[in-house]
């Protein structure tokens, strides 16, 4: 009796769980253009050395001995680190490893990928995406793989290669172990915004989804940035944490779908499969985006162990991406 009660009820959630998520995904409103603001400040970097040992342009962080380093394909065309000019709607993905940008962030990345202004007389009708990775990933001495891997990993996303900065500083090793340096990590983060002219940042919450204390530290460098930071105006540069959910809807894919959506507080539905509020966002991907990012996971072929095969199906951080406000 019981076994077939609780059996219905977990069905009823399966059908609530899909009919929500067609819904968001094949009925999709607009999404208001305020949501990536224009930041009419942008300008381009100085012009940075290239590395011919490593085919990569590099920057100095002067404050500190860190090389922040422009990869390219590994087919020896040397990728200038140097960005458009002009405003442009910019948004920085801040993640701690190769690999990040598709297990975690690929619905908010596909989304972007897509969006474009539902204003025709927007002057800034499209979304430039930048990503800076704080590590090389080096943890299984695999580092100078893993960073080709990471650019055409995002070339499946359209983000160029010119906007994918890898830091390589010792100090922020690829550890679970390790806890960095949180003034450097928000210092290397302030330098990016201001650089580049971003307009909005995405990144990890406080729990990093998986504990790791790389991801925890990312988003402690965010939080001290816009906390500390004398060059940036924390009200003007929105900044969307990623949240950790638990273990049971982890590993929901689409079934988390209803859970996610329960937690806003009278939502605005928003463009492909984007759900806002002030303080909340949440993106739904297209079957066809779930499909896009899990061919960018494969591009990280140094990384695929079985259970990351697991992973990719059954994770809801392939299917859905849910954001707060860093206040």
């Amino acid at each position: 009796m019981i076994l077939g009660i609780l059996g219905t009820l977990c069905a009823l959630f399966a059908f609530i769980s899909t009919c929500t998520y067609t819904a968001l995904v094949f009925f999709p409103p607009r999404l208001s253009p305020n949501l990536i603001p224009v930041n009419p400040a942008a300008r381009p970097l100085a012009a940075a050395a290239v590395d011919d040992t490593t085919g990569a342009s590099t920057a100095t962080d002067d404050a500190h001995d860190t090389t922040v380093s422009q990869r390219t394909t590994g087919d020896g065309e040397k990728a200038p680190l140097v960005t458009s000019t002009g405003s442009l709607r910019r948004v920085l993905l801040v993640i701690a490893h190769p690999d990040d940008e598709c297990m975690f962030f690929g619905p908010l990345l596909t989304a972007l990928q897509r969006w474009q202004s539902p204003d025709p007389t927007d002057p800034v009708p499209r979304v430039e995406v930048h990503v800076l990775c704080m590590s090389v990933g080096n943890f299984d001495k695999q580092g100078e793989v893993r960073q080709v891997e990471l650019v055409r990993s995002c070339a499946r996303f359209g983000i160029a290669k010119e906007n994918i900065i890898i830091v390589d500083d010792p100090s922020l090793p690829d550890n679970p172990n390790k806890v960095w340096n949180i003034q450097l990590v928000a210092r290397i983060i302030e330098k990016c915004v201001v650089d580049r002219g971003i307009g909005s940042i995405f990144t990890f919450d406080q729990r990093g989804v998986s504990g790791h204390m790389n991801h925890i530290a990312v988003n402690l460098g965010v939080q001290h940035m816009l906390g500390f930071s004398r060059r940036i105006k924390a009200r003007s540069l929105p900044a969307y944490r990623l949240v950790s959910v638990g273990l049971l809807r982890k590993y929901a894919s689409l079934f988390d779908t209803f859970f996610s959506l329960s937690v806003t507080s009278q939502p605005e539905l928003a463009n492909f499969g984007l759900v806002s509020s002030s303080e909340y966002l949440l993106f739904v991907a297209h079957w066809r985006d779930v499909i896009k990012a899990r061919e960018a996971m494969y591009e990280h072929r140094s990384q695929m162990l079985w259970f990351r095969h697991l992973y990719i199906f059954f994770s809801r951080y392939m299917v859905i991406n849910s954001f707060e406000r860093v206040r």
